[in-house]
């Protein structure tokens, strides 16, 4: 996964300046030119006690000569009073897909990182007003990132501060409650949205009974490669990368942890004959076709469908600028074949 959905990726080998969503489907293309076969879906079980290994989703169990884990991270949480509460009335980690919502309103970024300038000049497009809560006396985002906060006049910055409460009327964010670490004062700030820039946490619960994973929740890994505690699982980027978190060296990491894997096949004597009499093999895949989902761009379309059926139709509102969206899309694709009759 690509960071946080990043809107713009300024440090991608060969681009100055290019969109996350454009770096992942280059790659994906770019794979499939090769051969590469993709299914969406979400591994909830692994046995990584026998070989092959053995990967479960909800309908299908795949068999794995070999492993690359890449399963990225999370958005951490602040863990105060109204987060969960408001979680989705106000509060969210995406100013990339909820940005918009907060036209001519004020909203709060809550970090001090390239990620927190990111969502509050993605935030600046559309609020009159955004300011950045950082919670040491100066920020972790690189110069030419603060720089552009300095630029912007609907931007400012509140240093020393910590996020205490979330407050709202039941339905909505309305304000924060914050804590000056250094006067001791606190402070009641008005808002409509807060905008969580924390860090991340590694999605590797799924594989603790078998990997040494460290505290932190991130994978170990060797020192030059991306070998972990089992021969033939190898993980890459920010799962297992707890320094750099970056796009770019997460591909590197992918090219390595490749590599690794290829050898760790070679030395099995897996070869093409192998794979032929294999590929059958590689999973078993119960019936979970995707249904075809219709698009409707304006009220006349959604009219027109519905007076030609008597059934409940489902409405599904996504963006093909939103990478939450795409990624669900396939969930919402099965969920409609199986209920379609």
């Amino acid at each position: 996964l690509l960071g946080q959905f990043s809107t713009w990726v300024e440090n991608w080998p060969s681009k100055s300046k290019i969109r996350g969503q454009q770096i992942i489907n280059d790659l994906h293309q770019q794979a499939e030119s090769f051969g590469v076969d993709f299914f969406s879906d979400t591994i909830y079980e692994v046995d990584f006690s026998t070989w092959p290994f053995v990967l479960k989703t909800e309908d299908r169990v795949l068999h794995a000569m070999a492993v690359i884990i890449a399963t990225g991270s999370r958005p951490r949480k602040l863990g105060v009073a109204g987060e969960n509460e408001y979680w989705g009335k106000g509060v969210t980690t995406c100013a990339i897909c909820d940005a918009p919502y907060y036209r001519n309103k004020k909203a709060v970024v809550v970090g001090g990182g390239d990620s927190a300038v990111e969502e509050a000049l993605q935030l600046a497009e559309y609020a009159d007003e955004v300011v950045v809560l950082v919670r040491r006396s100066d920020m972790r985002a690189a110069s030419k990132m603060q720089d552009k906060l300095g630029q912007n006049d609907k931007i400012k910055v509140m240093y020393n501060v910590e996020v205490k409460e979330i407050k709202g009327d039941d339905e909505h964010v309305s304000s924060v409650t914050l804590f000056n670490i250094k006067t001791r004062e606190t402070i009641y700030l008005p808002t409509h949205g807060v905008f969580l820039a924390i860090g991340h946490i590694p999605n590797s619960q799924i594989f603790e009974k078998y990997l040494n994973i460290g505290p932190d929740g991130y994978i170990h890994v060797g020192c030059r490669d991306q070998c972990t505690s089992i021969k033939g699982i190898y993980a890459a980027g920010d799962v297992a990368d707890n320094r750099y978190r970056q796009a770019g060296v997460a591909a590197g990491d992918g090219i390595k942890a490749a590599l690794d894997a290829l050898s760790f096949l070679s030395h099995h004597g897996f070869n093409s004959m192998v794979f032929q009499g294999l590929e059958s093999q590689y999973f078993e895949e119960c019936d979970a076709e995707e249904e075809q989902i219709d698009s409707i761009k304006n009220i006349k379309e959604l009219q027109d469908i519905l007076n030609k059926t008597k059934v409940p139709i489902v409405l599904e509102f996504t963006s093909e600028g939103c990478p939450c969206c795409v990624h669900m899309l396939h969930i919402i694709k099965r969920a409609a074949y199986k209920m379609r009759d």
